[in-house]
């Protein structure tokens, strides 16, 4: 079973679960941000991404189910200061997930 899951997901904090978000500014308009998803039990950032322009949506997938997260978004322009959100918990990804 391990040659399976190989280049899927890391042995470390992988799994079958996802963490998917918006990134948006004042007013409620999408943003590119550097978003970070850190696992809150080591406090390891173990995904970074930026989320997408035009929507503002990321996704984090093929991470494990058993713990919870806490993802930042951080501000390239410096207009603004990090927004986080703590104990977020990951869904299961499906076939249409991303």
């Amino acid at each position: 079973a391990v040659v399976a899951i190989l280049g899927q997901h890391d042995i470390y904090f992988g799994g079958v679960g996802r963490v998917v978000g918006t990134v948006k500014n004042t007013p409620a308009t999408p943003v590119r941000r550097r978003v970070l998803l850190i696992e809150e039990a080591t406090r390891a950032v173990i995904r970074e991404r930026w989320s997408k322009a035009a929507t503002g949506a990321y996704s984090f997938g093929r991470v494990a189910m058993n713990t919870t997260y806490t993802v930042v978004s951080y501000d390239h322009t410096q207009a603004f200061r990090a927004v986080v959100a703590d104990r977020v918990i990951p869904e299961l990804m499906t076939e249409q997930s991303p």
